[in-house]
């Protein structure tokens, strides 16, 4: 399976256009010709599936959807599980799906779906990359093709390398729990959780972890000895009109430094 390279003097990057248009690895690019993974490198596998990339992009939405579908303007909109394992919908069908180069340069690339397909979900989209200083920025725009309003949404999912000396800092205001079927449940504050509080730099747990958190201040900061990882997003969710097209998520970008 083809890998797309893209490259600066600070970082590398790969993208696999027919996997879900996915990010294949990103490393630093250190003195002494040394490379530190800053993302998970895929295992160059298409039967380990697209979750065994570095990043995958989530549209027209992310997470989970329960109840066998939503309710939008009075209208019930049914969605299947598209996932083996998974009872619920999840993360849209981007990243199960072939993408299209459009453009490729030595520091940047875009791709395009034109045949994007769940539930009530019509839509084409575009991701566009771009190395700048050492720092991945990526971009994804969704046109809504269905025959009226509906409320759309994106993320990326990357995949991060977890080294014995590995810490996480970041500070957050509250974090949501979640059930045994990984829904959200009840919104706690992170002072009622301790063991969860990485506004000082901390090792990462050992157990289980997987839950969204306010973050209320500078971005999340990735550690280990080789180099530093910080990741920036915007996300908006929005309502789009019938050919309306709009970024829903812009960008996240990934800066890496020995």
């Amino acid at each position: 399976m083809d890998v797309l390279v893209l490259q600066d003097s600070r970082t590398r990057v790969g993208i696999v256009p027919e996997l879900g248009g996915g990010i294949a690895f990103m490393e630093a690019l250190l003195p002494g010709g040394r490379d530190v993974p800053v993302l998970r490198r895929w295992t160059h596998s298409k039967s380990d599936g697209p979750f065994a990339l570095a990043c995958n992009v989530l549209v027209p939405f992310s997470n989970r959807i329960s109840g066998g579908g939503f309710t939008f303007r009075g209208a019930f909109h049914a969605i299947a599980p598209n996932l083996a394992g998974e009872g619920f919908p999840i993360h849209g069908d981007g990243f199960q799906r072939a993408w299209a180069i459009e453009m490729t340069s030595g520091e940047a690339a875009s791709l395009t779906l034109g045949n994007g397909q769940i539930g009530p979900f019509r839509y084409g989209a575009r991701q566009l990359f771009h190395l700048e200083d050492g720092a991945l920025h990526v971009e994804v725009v969704v046109t809504n093709e269905t025959s009226g309003p509906l409320p759309f949404g994106a993320g990326f999912h990357p995949w991060f390398p977890r080294f014995a000396g590995t810490t996480l800092r970041f500070r957050a205001s509250d974090v949501w729990l979640e059930d045994t079927r990984h829904l959200p449940t009840e919104l706690v504050d992170v002072a009622a959780r301790p063991q969860w509080d990485f506004s000082a730099a901390w090792p990462l747990p050992k157990a289980w972890i997987n839950n969204a958190f306010t973050v209320a201040s500078a971005p999340p900061r990735l550690a280990n000895q080789a180099c530093t990882s910080r990741s920036t997003s915007r996300l908006r969710r929005t309502s789009m009109s019938p050919s309306s097209t709009r970024p829903v998520q812009t960008p996240i970008s990934s800066a890496s430094s020995p």
